[in-house]
C-alpha cells in the first residue's frame, strides 16, 4: 500500500534470470530490507551479485542517458510537442512552445526524476548492517547517488552575501 504509493513514479529493476531466462522484478525484502539472496521470481534459484550489479548498472545509465538527452515536452495536453530546442520567449521564467505558443516546455526528465529513480534502487537493497551481498548492491547503488548532485544544497549559494 503505503511503500507502493510513495515510489509509484519510479521504473522497476528487471534482472534476466541466467538459469530460466526469464525477465524478473527484482523487488524489496519484506521487515528490515534485503536479507540473503535475490533469488528468481519464476525458478526461485539465487540470482549472481554481479548479474545484479550489471543490470543495477545499465538501469542507472539509461536514466543518466535520458536525463542528459534534454528533452522538452509542451505541458498543453492537446499539443504534447517534444523538443530539445530552447524557445527565447519565456512565459513564466520558463521556455514556451513554439509549436502551440500556448503551453510552457517542461524537461521530460528532470533531475529529481534521476535522483528519485536512483533512490529506489538504493531502496531495493536497503537493510540494517549487512556486509553481504545486499550491503555491496547498496554501496553499489549509492556510488551512482553521489554523482548526482540533486540531493546537495550549497548553502554559499543560497546565501551568497553572508561568506
Amino acid at each position: 500500500g503505503e511503500e507502493k504509493e510513495s515510489w509509484k513514479d519510479v521504473c522497476p529493476l528487471h534482472v534476466r534470470c541466467p538459469h530460466c531466462g526469464c525477465s524478473s522484478e527484482v523487488k524489496r525484502s519484506q521487515g528490515d530490507g534485503c536479507r540473503g539472496e535475490v533469488l528468481c521470481s519464476e525458478c526461485r534459484q539465487p540470482l549472481r551479485e554481479a548479474t545484479i550489479i550489471n543490470h543495477l548498472t545499465l538501469a542507472a545509465r539509461a536514466c543518466c542517458r535520458k536525463y542528459y538527452a534534454g528533452w522538452l515536452v509542451c505541458e498543453d495536453q492537446a499539443c504534447r510537442h517534444r523538443t530539445r530546442s530552447v524557445s527565447i520567449v519565456l512565459e513564466e521564467s520558463q521556455p514556451r512552445c513554439s509549436v502551440c505558443r500556448q503551453g510552457r516546455l517542461k524537461e521530460e526528465f528532470p533531475a529529481a526524476a534521476l535522483y528519485r529513480q536512483l533512490a529506489y534502487f538504493e531502496h531495493l537493497f536497503a537493510m540494517k548492517d549487512d556486509p553481504g551481498e545486499c550491503g555491496r548492491l547498496k554501496a553499489h547503488v549509492r556510488d551512482s547517488l553521489t554523482l548526482n548532485q540533486y540531493s546537495r544544497v550549497s548553502l554559499a549559494r543560497l546565501f551568497p552575501n553572508l561568506s
